[in-house]
Parts: structure tokens; C-alpha cells; sequence
């Protein structure tokens, strides 16, 4: 056990440093056998405080970090396996001047916060490797400082040299042993995250490693003894002693090595470990949750500074999460928002997506809009974070990065991270000219829940987002998946027309029959396509999408069934109901005495005045923040709220924030 300062002080004194004892002396034996060479540094101060920490070996030294709560100076002194080695000792200061002004990230409830006592609100997005295009890491992480970012998730991946056990291309260290190289990268990566103010979730493992189905890189792995390693499946990951070992010198390795950083706000043991092997053909989630217990209780018994664990996964097994600090999905839906906002969180833990991106392998022509959504929904509808954008590459490609400062300085003037008790709030329009209904489904790949949806009153995330984009055939190979035809049924105010838009259709060709009210009203057949495209990730193949289909209705109440005719499924863009929906929409969150609003309005609303009932909104007078969307600008209003009602409020852009507060 590594001895240092009390769990209660943790929570409540500030830090100091990081400052470095190095030692050069080498050890017999392989450096990285915590076993052979369990290497310490007790950090002495003048008054007999003491503090014990990890070494690590790096370039022919023995070096340590220290972070702590006790500024001053420090004698540095050597062990290995408990006994003292014979080297001069070093001295080590760590000025008062070094205060790290907010500390580690903690779990506070639902939320996460600082040793300092502040919120944290974790937004960003994804840069899990590095492309060959691509500004490096380091580098990138600077772009997202500097547009106000605080979060990045980053991979151990070997195909751009950040997996300490093997490196694409290059010839692999020992097994059992560490690439010095991946070591210094990650030093590099680390230290750049501190300078721009970014908090890593460091991601140790990821799926591909372990599957021969998803994404799978096992038949590269130096483990695999067809490549002279020593498991014969990737399932003897979770269960081989040697295995389970070599893990945790990897562990052991980040919490020595850069564990004293603030930057990293969590260890993340797995990217989507749903999608090993274990799981896909052996269905072995106990010995994944046992692996992952087993790995939590390694970290933590080492981490001086309390890092919080997690893991990514579906989360159809939350057994997997008992020993996580907080939950960690992952979504990918036609519609981003839905997706989001309809999911229903699980219960004691904090909870953010830490990867959207909308559900289709091609680039969207308004990408721009599919970020702004995806981080919009975790906004307003509680969750501990904003959810995380996937496509790292198209940020840069595209100049996303406004996406992000704007929902940043959203969150400046609305203080919500603070407000932790706010919630979603309903929001009526009235006021607005009518416009289409567009519905989309919330949920990508998987099970339909929901088949029939009365509409306006089911269009909400809740429950689109039991309705999958998938229309699977009935006696297909993922007939489980779509069990009957879906059902809308809705009133028209006057004659108009339904529209069906689709995403793609199956490598293997679909089909689907629209009836109306019992009646075929349009139908289409795709055969199978030989030049079928494949994602890019190596899932199902698909086609273009078809031509829209397009359903003449008169006024009066209609029912439509959308049928998949086979011999695979068809992939659903969204549907759109002519008249039954409105030109200006509105969601929120808040508690009663602040809101924090955003409103979306048709080109033609523009210089329209809506009235807006916010629910359980006090009333009295307002100083009402606007923040445009699309352009960054920002106006003062002021504003008296009576009966729940902003009134006259007039609509200046497609997309504004709105923060009311008293």
C-alpha cells in the first residue's frame, strides 16, 4: 500500500507540483515486473512527513512523480522490493507557487467535481489516434484548448504507436516487457493535455485486440501464439494468468508515470467491451465483469490520487459498471438528439455519452448541425456531460471547433454545471406558424421496442428512441430485431403528404410497403448489390439511399405502416408529416428560478414573436442572455414572466440559446 494522506483531506486540500526525482541506476531484470522490480520513491520532508510513490523506468533512470498537499522540500530516497537502494538520495522542492488550481476530478452524486470545490462539466470530443493528415495529438489537443474544450478521450492503439505492447510495423519488445517509444508518446500527450487545460479519459484497452469479428486487430496481437505469443483465443485475455499480469503492468506503469496529473480525469479500462470476442461468441460477461473488478481494485490500490475508473459499454449488463465510477455509453442513431435525450440513464452513478455521431458511415452534408445536436441533448437533459463526439478528423477538416466554444459559453452564462439540481423542462410554442413533423428514429443498430407511435404526443426522445432505424425483414437473419411493421398514426389539419427518406439498403438487398389507412400506397424493391459498400469500421454492407417515398393524404386521421418486404432490412432517414408539427420548437432545462433554453425556428420565422410557457417556471423579471448558434452573437433582454410565459419573444436566427436568470 502505498502510504499518503487521508481519503477526507483528498477530498478538500489543494495540490502542489508536479516535481521529479530521478535516479540513474539500473535494476537486474525486466524494468516493467513490478514483481522483480516493485520500485518506490519515498519523498521525505524536514518535519518527517513522509510519501511514497511509483518509479518508473525511462532511458536508463529510475524516476518518480510527486503531486501533494504539502508544498516544500523533499528528500528523495530509493527502494526496491521494500529495501533501500544504494544510491545517493535527491532533493526535490515543490514550491508553494506550484498550486494546481483545481485538483483531481471527483464524484460528487450525479456529478463530477474538483478537489477545488468546483463543477466539472466534461466537453469536447473523441481523438482516439492520430491520421497521417492530421495535426498530431499534442497538437490538437492545443485547437481544442484554445476553443475552450475540457475533455478528450484518447486510445492505447497500436496502428499509430500508442499500445505499449506491440506497434504496427515495427518489431515488438519481449513479451512482458514495454515499447519505451509508446511510453514517451504518451508523456507527450499528457503534458499537452495540462498545457491546454484539457482532462484525458485515458482509454488502457480496446475492443479490436480481443475480437475476430468487430474491428478485429487480434490477428496482429504479439499475444496471439500464432504470432509467438501464448493465448490461443482472444477470449484468454479476461481468464490467463499471464495475461492478466502483463495487464497490470501496463496499469501499474500509467499510474507512476502519469498519474500525478490532474489532466487525467479517468482511467477507462476498455473502449466497448462488448464487442470482444468473450462477449460476441461465448456470451462470458463473467468473466469480463470479474476482470473488470479485479483491474479497478489493481488501479486504485496504487493511485495515490484517486483517479476515477470506468469503462465503456453497452449497457444491458450494469454488473459491468459495479466497480466504475461512472457509466460510460455509446451512441450512434439517426437522429443524435433523440438518441441522447431518450435514453434513460441508470440510477447512483453519474452518466454522459462518450461517444454520438449519427448512424450512417457517411459524412452528413450538415455535420455541423449532427455536433451541435449531439451536445445539446446531453445539455439539457442532465447528464453529468455533455455527449462526445466521435469523428475527431472532421472537426478539423470541417472547422467544427465554434460547435463547441459556443456551447461552452452557453454553459458560462447559464452556470448550469453548477445547478445540479436542474432538469428537463417541457416547452410550449404558441404563436408559430405550423410546419412539416419530422421524426426520426433514436436508436441505430439494434431491437425496435416501440411499434406504434400516436403522433404529435409520441414524438418526444423517450420514446423514438425505442424505434430503430433498422427495418429488419420478418424472416430474415435479424428477424428478432424488427418483430411487426411500425405503426404512425396521426390527425392531418388540412391535405398534405407524408414523406419516408431514407439512409441505405442492406449490401443484400430490402424492401419496403408504405400502406395508409390498409391501403398499399407505395412500395420499393432493392435487389442485392455485388459492389455494396462497406463501412469503414468492417460492418454490414449497404447501398445508396433510395428515392424518397412520397404519400399524397387528405385531412382527417391516418394510420401508416411501414413493412419491410426483405430479403435484408432498409435504413430509415426520417419521416416527415406535413402540418403537423411547428415552425418553432423549444426545449430546456432548469429549476424554476433559471432556465437554460434553446430555439429552433424555420428561415421564414425569422422576426416572428412567440410566446414561450416554460413548466414550473417562476414567475417575475428576467435578464434573458441570447446567444446565436450560428454566428456566436449575443444579445441582453429583459424580460417579465407571468404564469410560466416568456411572451413576445422574438425570433432573430435558426438556432439561439436562451439563459434566464433573475
Amino acid at each position: 500500500m502505498l502510504p499518503c494522506v487521508s481519503l477526507l483531506a483528498l477530498a478538500t486540500a489543494s495540490w502542489f507540483g508536479p516535481a521529479q526525482a530521478s535516479f540513474d541506476v539500473a535494476t537486474p531484470g525486466n524494468p516493467y515486473d513490478y514483481r522483480l522490480n516493485d520500485v518506490r520513491v519515498v519523498f521525505t520532508a524536514a518535519d518527517g512527513h513522509r510519501e511514497e510513490r511509483l518509479a518508473y523506468f525511462d532511458a536508463g533512470h529510475w524516476r518518480a512523480w510527486l503531486t501533494t498537499q504539502h508544498p516544500g522540500a523533499y528528500r528523495a530516497t530509493l527502494t526496491r522490493n521494500g529495501a533501500p537502494v544504494e544510491v545517493p538520495s535527491s532533493e526535490v522542492v515543490v514550491p508553494e507557487t506550484a498550486r494546481l488550481a483545481e485538483g483531481f476530478v471527483r464524484v460528487e452524486g450525479l456529478r463530477f467535481t474538483t478537489d477545488a470545490g468546483g463543477a466539472y462539466f466534461p466537453l469536447g470530443h473523441n481523438l482516439g489516434w492520430h491520421y497521417p493528415d492530421q495535426p498530431t495529438i499534442p497538437e490538437q489537443l492545443q485547437r481544442m484548448g484554445a476553443a475552450k474544450m475540457n475533455w478528450a478521450r484518447v486510445w492505447a492503439c497500436s496502428w499509430d504507436g500508442k499500445n505499449p505492447f506491440f506497434h504496427r510495423g515495427s518489431p515488438p519488445p519481449p513479451l512482458g516487457e514495454l515499447l519505451p517509444a509508446t511510453l514517451q508518446q504518451w508523456d507527450g500527450i499528457v503534458a499537452a493535455a495540462e498545457t491546454a487545460g484539457v482532462r484525458l479519459q485515458f482509454v488502457l484497452f480496446h475492443h479490436g485486440l480481443l475480437s475476430t469479428r468487430n474491428d478485429s486487430n487480434w490477428g496482429e496481437s504479439t499475444w496471439s501464439r500464432a504470432n509467438g505469443g501464448f493465448l490461443d483465443r482472444p477470449q484468454e485475455f479476461f481468464t490467463d494468468e499471464t495475461a492478466k499480469e502483463y495487464a497490470r503492468r501496463w496499469l501499474r506503469q500509467a499510474v507512476a508515470r502519469w498519474g500525478h496529473s490532474p489532466a487525467v480525469m479517468a482511467w477507462e479500462l476498455f473502449n466497448e467491451v462488448e464487442w470482444v470476442d468473450s462477449i460476441q461468441k461465448d456470451h462470458d460477461w463473467a468473466a469480463v465483469v470479474a476482470w473488470h473488478a479485479e483491474m479497478a481494485a489493481f488501479l486504485r490500490g496504487l493511485d495515490p490520487y484517486r483517479h476515477l475508473v470506468t469503462t465503456s459499454s453497452a449497457l444491458e449488463h450494469p454488473a459491468l459498471y459495479a466497480t466504475m465510477d461512472y457509466y460510460q455509453p455509446h451512441t450512434y442513431p439517426r437522429d443524435v438528439y433523440v438518441g441522447i435525450a431518450g435514453a434513460a440513464p441508470l440510477l447512483g452513478k453519474p452518466w454522459f455519452f462518450g461517444e454520438f455521431g449519427r448512424g450512417t458511415w457517411e459524412m452528413n452534408a450538415d455535420e455541423r448541425m449532427v455536433v451541435r445536436d449531439g451536445i445539446w441533448a446531453g445539455l439539457l437533459s442532465g447528464h453529468a456531460g455533455a455527449a462526445q463526439y466521435w469523428y475527431w478528423e472532421r472537426v478539423v477538416k470541417l472547422g467544427l471547433e465554434a460547435e463547441f466554444t459556443r456551447a461552452v459559453r452557453a454553459l458560462e452564462l447559464s452556470q448550469l454545471a453548477s445547478r445540479r439540481e436542474a432538469r428537463p423542462l417541457a416547452v410550449e410554442v404558441s404563436g408559430a406558424a405550423p410546419g412539416p413533423m419530422m421524426i426520426s428514429p433514436g436508436r441505430g443498430w439494434g431491437a425496435t421496442e416501440r411499434y406504434r407511435f400516436e403522433l404529435p404526443g409520441d414524438a418526444v426522445p423517450g420514446k423514438l428512441v425505442q424505434w430503430s432505424a433498422f427495418l429488419n425483414f420478418h424472416t430474415g437473419e435479424n428477424a428478432a430485431q424488427t418483430r411487426e411493421p411500425v405503426e404512425l398514426a396521426f390527425t392531418l389539419p388540412a391535405d398534405g403528404e407524408v414523406k419516408v427518406v431514407f439512409s441505405s439498403v442492406s449490401g443484400s438487398g430490402g424492401g419496403l410497403q408504405l400502406c395508409a389507412d390498409g391501403t398499399v400506397a407505395a412500395c420499393g424493391e432493392w435487389p442485392a448489390d455485388p459492389n455494396a459498400t462497406v463501412s469503414p469500421t468492417g460492418g454490414r454492407k449497404h447501398q445508396p439511399a433510395p428515392a424518397p417515398m412520397v404519400v399524397p393524404l387528405k385531412a382527417g386521421a391516418h394510420v401508416l405502416r411501414l413493412e419491410s418486404t426483405g430479403p435484408d432490412w432498409v435504413q430509415l432517414d426520417r419521416v416527415e408529416i406535413s402540418g403537423l408539427g411547428s415552425a418553432v420548437q423549444a426545449r430546456a432545462i432548469g429549476n424554476g428560478e433559471f432556465a437554460l433554453v434553446r430555439v429552433q425556428a424555420t428561415e421564414a420565422s425569422k422576426g416572428t414573436k412567440v410566446d414561450l410557457r416554460i413548466a414550473g417556471q417562476a414567475d417575475g423579471t428576467y435578464r434573458v442572455q441570447v446567444l446565436d448558434l450560428e454566428t456566436g452573437a449575443e444579445q441582453v433582454l429583459g424580460a417579465t414572466m407571468r404564469g410560466g410565459i416568456l411572451s413576445g419573444y422574438e425570433i432573430t436566427g435558426p438556432d439561439t440559446a436562451l439563459s434566464l436568470q433573475p
